[in-house]
């Protein structure tokens, strides 16, 4: 347990807030990690967790990479009852990670995107997430087309357009 821990303050850093003992929803989880993030979610200050943003960055092409945040949940409510060390957030998706050395979880496990200390080179681990970024982007671009239009009396009530 101690090695699994050391493993993931190595790479993600704890969150300002941790050590959290308190379940909370998944949802209210989040909201607390992202208020308490020891960096800016955009650059993260930790060499492992930077390079692992700039290798997503680049695999998904990115020419200003602000758009693109990164958030460590290392020893809070989300970590401890929810599965999940860090996610990745872009353009409303977000991609979930769990950094352990636990090979048990590499089959499936609550997070997204599992990662160990020999599973991915960090140019692979960068093109798996920006993929499974991609994915869900594609995901909710076709499910926003097949959408039915607005009905003609909405359209009428918004006016002719310019």
């Amino acid at each position: 347990m101690r090695a699994g821990r050391a493993f993931e303050a190595a790479t993600l850093a704890a969150c300002r807030l941790k050590d959290q003992f308190e379940y909370k929803t998944y949802s209210a989880a989040v909201a607390e990690v992202k208020a308490n993030q020891p960096w800016n979610p955009s650059e993260p200050s930790v060499r492992w967790a930077s390079d692992l943003h700039a290798r997503t960055a680049m695999a998904l092409g990115l020419e200003d990479w602000s758009g693109l945040r990164f958030y460590t949940a290392i020893g809070t409510a989300l970590d401890r009852f929810h599965g999940v060390d860090g996610f990745f957030e872009f353009c409303g998706v977000r991609v979930t990670l769990d950094v352990t050395l636990n090979a048990a979880k590499f089959g499936g496990y609550k997070a997204d995107f599992i990662v160990g200390p020999t599973s991915l080179t960090m140019a692979s681990a960068g093109r798996e997430l920006a993929l499974r970024i991609a994915a869900e982007l594609l995901k909710r671009q076709e499910a926003f087309a097949k959408q039915r239009p607005p009905h003609r009396a909405v359209l009428a009530r918004i006016g002719p357009r310019d």
